[in-house]
């Protein structure tokens, strides 16, 4: 099985295991895609800190052939890792928010280049305190012609 190099940000994960966690992205070649990332809750991980909610990293992943099936990370690289988001409590709610919408509203494998650059530009202006309210709305506003709005 040959590993997939690809961007993502990602919008959620949880523990799996004592050192495991299963970790949930939106990317830019395959949608939302979910892995297991196997040994990232160890203090000696080099991939804990690409996995961190709302990062941008770059993952090179064994895919699974089932559409919906688990995959499994091989290395993690951490691109932008969007920290200043956890300093306000309104900004962290209007990107968790954006988070459940993509999971909620796309399913797995479901390619969507133009939302992946709206999550990723929208997630850069609020951690950048670049008037957030505006661009949570902007980002519903958009974001209605991906999920049959008009």
């Amino acid at each position: 099985m040959a590993a997939t190099i690809f961007n993502a940000i990602v919008l959620d994960s949880f523990d799996f295991d004592e050192n495991a966690k299963i970790v949930t992205t939106f990317s830019d070649k395959f949608g939302k895609i979910a892995f297991v990332a196997l040994g990232v809750n160890k203090v000696s991980s080099k991939n804990r800190y690409s996995i961190q909610t709302f990062s941008n990293s770059e993952f090179e992943v064994f895919k699974s052939k089932k559409y919906n099936g688990l995959s499994k990370l091989k290395t993690g690289i951490l691109i932008n890792q969007n920290n200043n988001i956890a300093n306000n409590y309104d900004d962290y709610l209007y990107v968790s928010c954006i988070s459940k919408i993509i999971i909620s509203g796309t399913n797995f494998d479901q390619k969507n280049y133009k939302l992946y650059n709206l999550l990723n530009e929208t997630i850069k202006i609020i951690n950048n305190k670049k008037s957030s309210f505006s661009c949570f709305a902007f980002f519903l506003f958009y974001a209605m012609n991906f999920f049959g709005g008009s």
